[in-house]
């Protein structure tokens, strides 16, 4: 029996609803205490229940079906699935969305989620549930969003070119350290909407001088912003998304979609998320932009054009037991984050592929730990680029890849690394590299050098492995593995 229970006040009715049999017990009773004793065992029974694992938890559910779906994966469910959606984030109390079968989208869909909001699958009769991406044009298959504009804009006083973190406004009053933006190279019309983040790129304000914003990430538009129509808007992140159990599926699809997009929460909880099949060239399997203290936990791509899951913008998030094979594109990439720690991860790249099994840009202070990355020999297993600084690497095993380990570019600096080993690859460093005293790589017996500052180190020949070690004057020891 559904129970729904509405307080409504201390010396109010209680009221209950039960199969649709409205009892109204109120203070003054006689038998107020007897029945509310009564009334109060059935809550706690109800919140045993919460306590489980039935799908939508403590909160009443609402699923697509209620809306017209059918998810039988062939009836085009697109239209009630949208309307379940805004179901979803039009009640006036928290409510839990659950998607059972396979709905069939036939175009990218977007939800604009609300604080606290909750999506999850449920598995019936062995079968996961999953969204069927059938759609003819590019773009996300599923997006959800958070992210709220507010009314301070200022516009941008100068240009500024591609790559540049330092902008220029008109008012820098209205904002302050921390907080969250909107750039934009234009004006645009709903600054709500679920394809928020395609209206422009989402940046963090890091300091303020005068009339000057430093960003913490370089803008990445392929133009440069025209101070005649871009501007910086200050945007309020959405609190609390719970997303699990949930699988996107483009087998169907007749276009170069992708593959499911989270972007702009705090707290998030998200988790056993799978994207396959999105073999269209340039394709994504699964993204997460811009997540303060979320954790994603569980997630598995398989058989992805271009990038199987694509990290940008973490702060104090946990990303942990992630997996990805047959994948074109990098497999892993993990950009302008900070904070973080990430670990157990197993990344296969498709046999073919050269690209980077798991890549890194911009990041700083975080932690990896166990990372399992195979490549498809042509280019890199680990790679550091442009400014990833003061992160730690434990237990890392790399093989198959033009190069286990690559550090490539400006600022990569005091990266830590404990029991790295490799195997059919190398490790080098295409510029100057400034490692913490002590740190070792264990080398596979394959590899023929170390390649330290664009200069090879021819360090054995022979069959047995070797250690190589940063000494404190930045040079490197071999010696024998204890």
């Amino acid at each position: 029996m559904a129970i729904d229970w509405c307080f409504m006040g201390r010396s109010a009715a209680i009221v209950a609803c039960c199969s649709g049999l409205l009892v109204s017990v109120w203070a003054g009773d006689p038998q107020h205490h007897t029945l509310s004793a009564t009334l109060h065992e059935l809550e706690l029974t109800k919140d045993a229940a919460a306590a489980s694992d039935e799908p939508g938890g403590k909160y009443p559910t609402i699923r697509p079906q209620e809306f017209g779906a059918k998810c039988d994966g062939v009836a085009d469910d697109t239209q009630a699935f949208e309307t379940f959606l805004h179901a979803l984030s039009s009640q006036s109390r928290p409510v839990a969305g659950v998607i059972s079968g396979h709905c069939k989208l036939t175009r990218n869909v977007g939800w604009h989620a609300p604080p606290g909001a909750v999506l999850q699958g449920e598995t019936v009769g062995g079968l996961k549930p999953g969204i069927l991406c059938a759609g003819s044009s590019a773009g996300w298959c599923f997006i959800i969003s958070g992210g709220t504009a507010t009314a301070a804009k200022a516009a941008i006083a100068y240009d500024a070119e591609k790559g540049a973190k330092q902008v220029s406004v008109s008012d820098s009053s209205i904002f302050g350290s921390g907080d969250y933006v909107l750039v934009t190279y234009g004006n645009f019309s709903d600054a709500n909407a679920a394809n928020l983040f395609s209206q422009g790129q989402l940046n963090k304000i890091v300091s303020k001088a005068s009339n000057t914003l430093t960003l913490a990430y370089p803008i990445t538009f392929p133009i440069k912003l025209d101070f005649r129509t871009a501007t910086v808007q200050k945007l309020e992140v959405t609190n609390g998304l719970t997303l699990k159990n949930l699988t996107v599926d483009a087998s169907s699809s007749t276009g170069r979609q992708s593959g499911m997009l989270i972007a702009y929460f705090s707290n998030a909880d998200i988790s056993a998320v799978n994207a396959r099949n999105f073999l269209a060239a340039g394709q994504t399997g699964v993204a997460v932009l811009d997540c303060d203290d979320c954790h994603i936990d569980d997630v598995h791509v398989g058989q992805i054009s271009n990038t199987g899951l694509y990290l940008y913008g973490l702060q104090h998030s946990v990303v942990s037991n992630i997996q990805a094979h047959e994948i074109m594109g990098d497999g892993v990439e993990f950009t302008w984050s900070s904070g973080s720690t990430v670990f157990n991860v197993v990344v296969a790249l498709a046999p073919k592929s050269e690209a980077r099994v798991f890549k890194t840009t911009g990041s700083t202070d975080n932690t990896f730990k166990n990372l399992t990355l195979t490549g498809g020999q042509v280019r890199t297993g680990l790679s550091f680029s442009s400014g990833t600084s003061y992160n730690k690497i434990y237990n890392l095993v790399s093989t198959k890849s033009a190069s286990c380990v690559w550090l490539n570019g400006t600022g990569n600096n005091y990266n830590y690394f404990d029991g790295v080993i490799t195997n059919d690859c190398n490790i080098r460093a295409t510029t100057s590299i400034k490692p913490r005293i002590g740190y070792s790589i264990s080398v596979g017996r394959t590899a023929p050098y170390v390649d330290v500052g664009n200069t090879f180190i021819n360090v054995d020949g022979r069959s047995r492995p070797y250690v190589a070690v940063i000494n404190a004057s930045n040079t490197i020891s071999y010696r024998p593995p204890r």
